[in-house]
């Protein structure tokens, strides 16, 4: 009897294996609508403890700054290749926000940064960080700096910054603007009015306060 069924098994052949079903081809998505920068949006604070000189990385923040302001420059000078555009403008804002990493103080970064922003409609990210230009000119080692570009933010020696020529009709450049002329410090980011982005770039999160003292030598 048991060779029968050892017979009758050889014969039925292996046991059948279920198949695995086919994966589902991935869902379809809609074209992104886009972004509506809000007042509480990307407005870099200063909640981080203070910096000092030592801690700077100041030749490597430097060097990237360069370099993300040359990027930011060609996306400028691109014609009629609106894709390579964008590109190059995230390029810029990565090593831009990367050389704030290196040295939260970087004058250049800051401002090509806030300029960036502006460019594409992220008015409150400018406005953080032209909030924090103007702080960081309490900077001993910095005043010379800061003023050289808030000359250009204001058109004081040279021609407007065009970068930010959609950013002076906002009612929140107007404190920038008093702030800078009265020399006297902003306690808050000035809020923006709504607006929708144009390219969404990397965004630039909380970064250290100013030093109350400038420990630079």
């Amino acid at each position: 009897m048991r060779l029968v069924v050892v017979a009758w098994l050889a014969a039925c052949g292996p046991p059948l294996r279920r198949e695995k079903p086919a994966p589902s081809p991935p869902p379809v998505h809609a074209a992104a609508a886009p972004v509506v920068l809000k007042s509480r949006d990307c407005a870099p604070v200063d909640e981080l403890e203070p910096v000092p000189y030592a801690d700077r990385a100041i030749p490597e923040a430097a060097r990237l700054a360069q370099r993300g302001l040359a990027e930011k420059r060609a996306s400028e000078s691109v014609e009629g290749n609106e894709s390579t555009s964008h590109i190059l403008m995230g390029e810029a804002a990565k090593d831009l926000i990367t050389a704030l990493a290196a040295d939260p103080y970087n004058v250049r970064a800051t401002y090509g940064l806030a300029g960036l922003y502006a460019r594409v409609g992220a008015k409150q990210c400018a406005l953080g960080l032209l909030t924090r230009l103007v702080r960081i000119r309490t900077m001993r080692s910095q005043t010379a700096e800061v003023d050289t570009h808030l000359d250009r933010l204001l058109g004081r020696t040279t021609a407007l910054d065009p970068d930010f020529h959609e950013l002076r009709a906002d009612a929140g450049f107007g404190p920038i603007v008093a702030a800078v002329t009265n020399n006297t410090p902003l306690a808050a980011v000035p809020a923006a009015t709504p607006g929708t982005i144009t390219v969404v770039l990397p965004y630039v999160g909380a970064l250290p306060r100013i030093p109350d003292i400038d420990d630079a030598p």
